[in-house]
């Protein structure tokens, strides 16, 4: 048998059995154990997904987190939720957009780092997170930069939801207003 063939046919025999599984016990994703030293440099985006049918949250939306102590929030159809570069000013949906910072003190904001990776925001082995399947809803997209952590992920993890919709819910009333 080739050598690749017994290779595929181990990893996916132990992918099945859940010894390289991306997921501990407990449900949290695996992921490295970093303490944060806040930069201004630092930042998180984090694409929301919500689940309409459930969720206050009717639109997609972002939450970026700077190292700065600045969290912003964008809602709405407009593709400046997607890019602060978008050009394409004839979209229909152009104007669909509310934002809004609030800040907090680098303290705090260590902290809301913290929280993230503690909660598996950056993967300990960045190959097992490849998704094949389709995410349910809600489920997130992130990118970020951490000291020297680049990292990127989509995931429908429940404690990493959850945590995003904890963050959402400082900016309820703009959310709630669009409904």
């Amino acid at each position: 048998m080739n050598p690749v063939m017994i290779l595929f046919f181990v990893s996916i025999t132990l992918l099945s059995a859940g010894c390289i599984s991306p997921v501990d016990q407990d449900g949290y994703l695996k992921h490295k154990d970093i303490t944060v030293s806040l930069s201004d440099l630092d930042w998180i985006e984090i694409a929301y997904f919500p689940d309409t049918e459930t969720s206050d949250i009717q639109d997609p939306c972002r939450l970026s987190f700077f190292g700065t102590g600045q969290v912003e929030f964008r809602i709405g159809r407009s593709p400046q939720i997607w890019s602060d570069f978008a050009t394409n000013f004839d979209h229909p949906d152009w104007n669909d957009i509310t934002v809004d910072r609030m800040h907090l003190s680098k303290s705090e904001m260590t902290d809301v780092f913290q929280t993230f990776i503690d909660n598996g925001l950056i993967p300990s082995d960045m190959a097992r997170f490849t998704k094949s399947a389709e995410l349910t809803t809600p489920y997130i997209k992130v990118l970020g930069s951490i000291g020297f952590e680049k990292f990127k992920r989509v995931t429908d993890n429940k404690y990493l939801v959850e945590l995003t919709e904890d963050a959402l819910s400082n900016f309820e009333s703009i959310y709630k207003q669009r409904n």
